[in-house]
């Protein structure tokens, strides 16, 4: 069966129901209104430096596979971190941009980030999985782009395209388990004395403060204005810049996503909001993915963006919470350093090689720190 590959510059050129049909609904940052809402409030396209360029694959006329996927002019809002790489281009005189990479913009979850037809066997999907590695390499011969990346895949299929010559690149991430905790009570009865009173002490201090859960079906814009001030001003004074996402995506966001979306705001005791954090979610995890306060109160980061999101996760069955990127500070807490995985491909030979071994030499060091993390965990016993 001869595949034809197209690369369409928007998720609306491929009708929602095909999209979704593939990639499912429950993993909220696949979904086609979640893409759609990052073009359409312009956060990706336009000058962003993030051109959509999704690719899917047709074999007489039908679907058989997807893949999000943007032509890049920078290496900002993706997380795993390839300046040095653009960097050592730039010396040589070589232009590393653009690239495609396969991924979610500004999401450093590992997902779904290629999905088939359903009723494709196993084999057949391998099959088609090895002939898009193979047009992506074709690409690079055709120089439509200088490289092609994969980022946070699952680890299979990290292991499979880097057999098949793609550079493999591993990383680490901090996130919560639930082990059928009845109560923070119940996850706090497994951490050492001394660290479970430490975080008691922690949470005491923001009893006068007033903790607010609400669904994306019940937020209104004005609910998004307050969010999106705590979320400038936050980012600003981390960043100097006001962020990736305008205010314009969190209000399509809740629409369209509905109650996989949930805000967090605190007040004072006068209901002045104080911050406010967004979450999202989907059937067995909690996905922490932005914060802002209005104004600085000693701890509240952790009481909002780590505690809150255990409590939740354990009132509503999840089985984990994903808190974001980085942090090794979450490792006191309870969250257990994970491996994440990327995948890549130049066009240039030698710096395919290059980078190749550099990877390969950093892959152990990033295993001795995670394991060292783990070692540091604060649990009176691990017998999972």
């Amino acid at each position: 069966m001869e595949l034809e590959f197209v690369f369409v510059s928007s998720v609306r050129e491929i009708a929602k129901a095909d999209w979704d049909g593939l990639f499912g609904v429950d993993h909220p940052f696949s979904r086609s209104d979640f893409l759609a809402a990052l073009e359409d409030s312009g956060a990706v396209g336009g000058g962003s430096g993030w051109q959509p360029l999704h690719l899917k694959v047709m074999a007489q006329g039908r679907l058989l596979a997807l893949m999000p996927g943007y032509l890049k002019l920078h290496s900002f809002g993706e997380y795993v971190f390839d300046w040095r790489w653009a960097e050592a281009y730039g010396r040589q005189g070589l232009d590393y941009y653009p690239k495609w990479i396969n991924a979610i913009p500004f999401t450093p979850v590992t997902g779904p980030r290629l999905a088939f037809t359903p009723g494709l066997s196993a084999e057949q999907q391998t099959g088609l999985e090895e002939a898009i590695q193979a047009f992506l390499d074709a690409c690079l011969e055709q120089g439509l782009f200088h490289s092609w990346h994969r980022l946070f895949i699952d680890q299979g299929s990290a292991l499979a395209w880097q057999s098949r010559g793609a550079i493999g690149r591993v990383d680490g991430q901090f996130h919560w388990f639930n082990r059928d905790y009845g109560s923070f009570e119940d996850f706090l009865a497994q951490l050492r004395s001394q660290k479970r009173k430490s975080i008691r002490k922690e949470r005491a201090r923001f009893g006068e403060l007033e903790f607010d859960w609400q669904g994306g079906s019940g937020l209104q814009e004005a609910d998004w204005t307050e969010f999106y001030l705590c979320y400038r001003r936050t980012y600003a004074k981390r960043s100097g810049h006001g962020g990736y996402l305008n205010q314009a995506f969190f209000v399509l966001l809740g629409n369209a996503l509905g109650d996989a979306v949930q805000l967090l705001r605190v007040r004072d005791k006068e209901g002045n909001l104080v911050a406010s954090a967004l979450f999202l979610r989907d059937s067995s995890s909690l996905y922490g993915r932005y914060w802002g306060a209005l104004r600085h109160i000693d701890g509240l980061h952790f009481e909002v963006c780590y505690y809150r999101g255990i409590d939740y996760a354990i009132t509503h069955g999840l089985k984990r919470f994903h808190a974001g990127a980085q942090g090794e500070h979450k490792v006191p807490r309870g969250f257990e350093p994970v491996e994440t995985f990327s995948c890549h491909r130049l066009a240039h030979g030698g710096f395919q090689a290059a980078i190749a071994r550099a990877c390969a030499a950093e892959k152990p060091f990033v295993e001795d720190w995670l394991a060292e993390l783990k070692a540091k965990l604060p649990f009176s016993r691990r017998d999972w």
